[in-house]
């Protein structure tokens, strides 16, 4: 049986009322309050799913009412329908200022009350599910991190002082060794990704060299990776400067570089380059092989964009999904191009930061 929503109608006139009753409380369970003041009390009551709400009402009028809904934190994940006999853009503005979701004129034409009405609930159903998606990785996050940490601890320990006899264990505690590392970056980076999306991170751009820091992710990617045939040539000016945030870019150029090792066949080099274009700063990881089917381009900075979740082995995505999202916050944003056979290229600009001018050129030639 298909699950009905909560709608609360708002208006001092019940004939009105009446009308949105007859059209919408077949399917919904509808609920009906004369005043802004009625609306609030019973909305702590029934915890509509879409609220219908007259703008011109004695004493509290539809904005402030909106305006309450939203500074309730119990009520504020309502999606709310203003409704008024007035069509002026002033009017409507002034009602998305106040929070409203949507502007509904009457009289009304029932077909389109419907349809807002279904678009609304939908999407709040959306919302909904996002963000116990992200409560529920935050709380797995967290509530792993303490058992992870001591479990990892343990089993370093015991390799490093196990007897060179007893390989089979050293084996096997280099093997968990490695696993738990994997599944400890999966839960930081889902939950640095949760923390993005929710706008709950704080990017501090300054201006810093780029060179020392490109060579210290090559190093890192180097350890990470352990294979002996593994090249990355670095590409990048001496003195170029990029104004960025120091902890979260070389964050995310490291797991872009990281998705190109793994796919980098043995023995073909991987190239980190940074220059300048176009007014930015661009960072670009270029590998050789096979490269990305065209149709997996379009949402290759997806998170979980693997083809074969259950299946897959070249890593979830996470770490492009928040090479976009750095991007992004810092004014900029990532793309990919793939020639099948002959390379692909990861592209990351930011605004350029502090370049001596007479090295333009040359970095203008090596982000080309």
């Amino acid at each position: 049986m298909k699950a009905r929503h909560t709608i609360l109608a708002v208006d001092d006139n019940a004939t009105n009322l009446d009308v949105i009753r007859e059209i919408l409380g077949a399917e919904h369970d509808l609920y009906c309050a004369l005043s802004g003041a009625d609306a609030l009390r019973m909305a702590h009551e029934h915890h509509p799913d879409l609220v219908l709400l007259d703008v011109m009402m004695p004493g509290i009028d539809g904005y402030e009412t909106c305006r309450q809904f939203r500074l309730d934190p119990v009520l504020r994940m309502a999606k709310i329908i203003l409704v008024s006999a007035k069509a002026m853009v002033e009017e409507r503005l002034r009602g998305y200022d106040a929070g409203a979701d949507d502007y509904i004129t009457k009289p009304y034409e029932p077909a389109e009350l419907e349809a807002k009405v279904r678009v609304f609930l939908r999407l709040k159903h959306v919302e909904e599910l996002d963000k116990m998606k992200s409560d529920l990785m935050l709380l797995i996050t967290h509530e792993t991190r303490t058992p992870l940490a001591s479990m990892f601890g343990a089993l370093e320990l015991i390799h490093r002082e196990a007897d060179e006899s007893a390989n089979n264990l050293r084996e096997l505690c280099s093997l968990a060794v490695g696993s738990m590392g994997r599944l400890r970056e999966l839960l930081e980076k889902s939950q640095l990704l949760c923390e993005f999306r929710g706008e709950n991170v704080e990017i501090s751009p300054r201006s810093f060299a780029v060179a020392d820091v490109l060579t210290q992710i090559v190093g890192r990617a180097r350890d990470r990776a352990n294979r002996g045939d593994l090249e990355v040539r670095i590409d990048a000016l001496p003195d170029l400067r990029v104004h960025a945030d120091p902890e979260y870019l070389p964050m995310v150029l490291e797991y872009m570089l990281d998705y190109a090792v793994r796919l980098s066949p043995v023995g073909e080099p991987v190239d980190l380059i940074a220059g300048e274009s176009g007014g930015d700063t661009v960072f670009q990881v270029v590998y050789r092989g096979p490269g990305i089917p065209a149709d997996r381009l379009p949402t290759l900075f997806e998170p979980l964009h693997a083809v074969d979740v259950d299946h897959h082995s070249r890593g979830t995505g996470l770490g492009l999904a928040l090479a976009r999202e750095v991007a992004r916050r810092h004014g900029g944003d990532v793309e990919a191009t793939s020639v099948p056979d002959k390379e692909t290229r990861f592209s990351l600009r930011v605004p350029a930061g502090i370049s001596k001018p007479d090295a333009a050129a040359g970095a203008d030639r090596r982000a080309a």
